[in-house]
């Protein structure tokens, strides 16, 4: 399994924390990859698709080269794009960085700096505590946030701790963490929820339904709560109340409007009555979309997580009851401070089902449901 790794100092846990590329520079940012695996060791070095950054780069200015017809500007941009992508190129060659983890004698030796100046840190695995998942929220270029995982090995000293993985992609990161943590024999510390979570390396991918501390009652549904369970086991089904309309459902079928709005063409049929149709259409789909809610059933060995609309299934996705690893409700990474969803995790999979409509007591209960319904066979 292919790893990217990036190396950086690590605060508390449990909170977000900003990574820092290496050396400081937002060019230069440190990260590795798995370059060689066996039963003995695990080794990590200098990804080989940095050299096609400062290629594309130069091929940028390159292109800008031959569309310039004045000769004096294309001087200006060609030397411009060759001496950067030189620069960069250098760059990338002068930091080094190297992880290697030996299984065997159960050491490491971790180098990284500017060459010549390369720090070496050795020191034996047991100095390891553990194998952490923290979740970083940075604000994007366009005003939205950007949500990292990262994957870390966790130290008896924190400021020795080293992120070995980072991933935009929520599953990934869940499976290079559990991974690594089965491959060092570590505990796995979640520390992406609201309380950290620490799981025996055991434990790691035991099927909720084989651990004692799993519910068998189904739990009373909070007074007022619009959530239906229907039916009895091992055939139930938990109904959730609709998604109802939302701010971006009156928002979005007003954007195709704007264009005609702002130029004055409005009430001009023959322009704005393509506009008016995206607009239409965005209406509708808002309006379905409010109509839609979602539903879990469960059989004798599995969970099905279906959106519907007038009963019929739109998506569903299914769950083995055996697969299920974990089931809590976490915060929602990068939204609104109490936001919260709720996880389902297998071996290969993570789902997240949104909040919405459904009070905190009600996803509390919904979680509590879905482990005696996993509990069940």
């Amino acid at each position: 399994m292919p790893i990217t790794v990036k190396i950086q100092r690590m605060q508390p846990a449990g909170s977000l924390f900003d990574q820092q590329p290496g050396g400081g520079s937002p060019i230069l940012q440190a990260s590795m990859t798995l370059r060689a695996e066996s039963d003995q060791r695990i080794d990590f070095g200098g990804s080989p698709w940095r050299a096609f950054i400062p290629v594309v780069w130069t091929l940028l200015f390159f292109v800008a080269f031959l569309g310039n017809r004045q000769q004096q500007a294309q001087w200006i941009i060609g030397s411009v794009g060759i001496v950067s992508g030189l620069v960069m190129a250098a760059g990338f060659l002068w930091w080094q960085e190297t992880l290697s983890l030996d299984l065997v004698s159960r050491t490491y030796c971790y180098r990284r700096g500017y060459w010549p100046k390369i720090r070496s840190d050795e020191g034996s695995l047991a100095d390891v505590k553990a194998v952490g998942l923290d979740v970083l929220v940075r604000a994007g270029s366009k005003g939205g946030t950007v949500v990292t995982w990262v994957v870390s090995l966790v130290f008896a000293d924190p400021t020795k701790s080293i992120a070995v993985a980072n991933s935009g992609v929520e599953n990934l990161a869940y499976q290079r963490f559990a991974y690594l943590a089965k491959r060092l024999g570590l505990p796995a510390v979640d520390r992406t929820g609201a309380q950290e979570r620490t799981i025996a390396p055991a434990e790691i991918d035991k099927p909720l339904a084989e651990r004692a501390e799993t519910r068998h009652l189904m739990p009373e549904l909070p007074e007022g709560s619009r959530i239906a369970l229907i039916g009895d086991a091992p055939e139930r089904r938990i109904v959730l109340p609709l998604a109802g309309l939302r701010l971006n459902s009156i928002g979005l079928p007003l954007m195709p409007l704007l264009v005609p709005w702002w130029t004055g063409m409005l009430r001009h049929w023959s322009v704005s009555a393509p506009f008016i149709g995206v607009s239409v259409l965005f209406a509708l789909g808002s309006i379905l979309g409010a109509l839609t809610h979602r539903e879990i059933a469960e059989t004798s060995e599995s969970l099905a997580i279906s959106t519907r609309l007038f009963g019929i299934p739109l998506t569903t996705r299914r769950y083995q009851k055996r697969d299920v690893v974990g089931i809590e409700v976490k915060p929602v990474p990068g939204r609104q401070r109490f936001a919260q969803e709720l996880q389902i995790r297998t071996g290969t999979a993570v789902g997240n089902l949104r909040g919405g409509r459904i009070s905190a007591p009600e996803l509390a209960w919904l979680a509590q449901a879905m482990l005696v319904l996993v509990r069940a066979n």
